[in-house]
């Protein structure tokens, strides 16, 4: 038996995160993964502090969040 696309869409329920929100995401991931707040976390990437370690698992870990970040 297959499931259509339809009856999976209906079945996962999707919230969409505020800039505020996506912020403290990113912030929670960082202490928890780096041991910084996501503010420094932020600054230091845009600052290319992570260009050599970004296949580091707990760089990358937060690294993906940064789109929610806004």
């Amino acid at each position: 038996m297959s499931v259509t696309l339809e009856e999976v869409e209906a079945a996962v329920a999707t919230e969409e995160a505020s800039p505020e929100e996506g912020r403290e995401i990113l912030d929670r991931a960082a202490r928890r993964w780096l041991g910084i707040s996501g503010d420094e976390f932020l600054a230091a990437w845009e600052e290319g502090q992570y260009s050599e370690t970004e296949s580091d698992p707990q760089v990358a870990k937060v690294a993906l969040l940064l789109p929610f970040a806004g």
